[in-house]
Parts: C-alpha cells; sequence; structure tokens
C-alpha cells in the first residue's frame, strides 16, 4: 500500500497541538505553529488554501505538513522517547 497524505480533522487538532506541551520548552515551536492554526481555524474553518496533514492519516508521532498555498510547513517530534 502506498502511502499518502491525509487531511487531519479540525477536531483532533488541539490533541495534536497538545503532544508538543511534553518537555516543554523543548517542542515549543510545534506548538506554537499548531496552535496557531488551531484558533485560525476556529474562526473560520473554511479557510482558502490551508490543509493540515499527516502521513496515512496518523499524526501519534507529532509529524504533521501544513500547506498553505505553495508553501509548507513541517514538523515531528523526537521519536526517540517513544521507542
Amino acid at each position: 500500500m502506498a502511502d499518502k497524505l491525509v487531511d487531519i480533522p479540525i477536531q483532533d487538532l488541539t490533541s495534536l497541538r497538545d503532544l508538543y506541551r511534553e518537555d516543554w520548552p523543548k517542542y515549543s515551536i510545534g506548538y506554537g505553529t499548531v496552535d496557531t492554526y488551531v484558533r485560525w481555524l476556529n474562526k473560520d474553518p473554511n479557510i482558502p488554501h490551508i490543509r493540515i496533514l499527516s502521513l496515512n492519516g496518523d499524526w501519534s508521532d507529532g509529524t504533521f505538513i501544513i500547506t498553505i498555498r505553495k508553501n509548507q510547513l513541517y514538523n515531528f517530534l523526537n521519536c526517540d522517547k517513544r521507542h
């Protein structure tokens, strides 16, 4: 099965954001990035050209990609602690 990028549902974004609270402030940039988009999308869930994606719909390791038109932001947690 080929990997694919899948939109993260808006209702899951706060849980994704909260993964970045672990080991504060080490992951504060990831937290702030997701938090910004959570706040924007709560105001208007239909903002055009913004997508927050995960690989195969699994963001449990904190991995995400945000696309805004042709720009991309991405982040992930240090997986060494989780295994």
